[in-house]
């Protein structure tokens, strides 16, 4: 499948998942990250190949963020290659604790051979965010900027693309792409 705007440069959906088990959204390699920015709102796709229900997201942090900081989750629909409308806020889980793996609860149907656009942005952390596990590299090609102007910095991975508000709160009813990112909160997914 290919949709304009990115690329596949291998496959990361397999062809089947087993229901409760969790699965990466992609196979890019890990690091704990305490720059993701506060309310810097992040998404990355992943191409389901079978029909189903998301019945749950899951993240990590290895070190905790500052009192009142949390980790909110969602699931953008795919427009046009980049993240469009609003499916599922999954809401935000406290990160004032280290070493956590916290798993969200959904109820989100997926149809097969479909992108969808994965979302995280830490919030409350305005001087000390946490070490979220983040992806650092990735086998997608994003695009380098959300129009067709040129990069104004170099070529480096795109890992994610950006959101062009912060985001305090819940998370926007459309995804508006102004740039990318070189990391992204890892998230993992399950089906029931």
């Amino acid at each position: 499948m290919t949709t304009p705007g990115f690329y596949p440069s291998a496959t990361v959906a397999v062809d089947e998942y087993a229901s409760g088990r969790w699965y990466p959204i992609n196979a890019g390699g890990i690091s704990p990250s305490t720059s993701q920015g506060n309310g810097t709102l992040k998404a990355h796709p992943a191409v389901f190949r079978q029909h189903g229900t998301i019945a749950g997201l899951l993240a990590e942090w290895s070190t905790a963020g500052e009192a009142g900081s949390g980790l909110r989750l969602g699931v953008y629909a795919n427009a046009g290659g980049l993240p469009g409308a609003l499916l599922l806020d999954a809401g935000a889980a406290s990160t004032a604790d280290a070493n956590t793996v916290q798993e969200w609860e959904a109820a989100l149907v997926v149809e097969a051979n479909t992108l969808y656009w994965f979302a995280a942005v830490v919030q409350g952390a305005a001087t000390t965010q946490p070490g979220v596990y983040a992806v650092v590299t990735t086998p997608w090609i994003l695009p380098t900027t959300a129009g067709a102007t040129p990069p104004t910095q170099g070529f480096g991975p795109r890992i994610s693309l950006v959101h062009a508000d912060t985001v305090a709160a819940e998370l926007p009813a459309v995804f508006t792409a102004t740039g990318s990112s070189g990391s992204m909160p890892r998230i993992q997914f399950k089906l029931a």
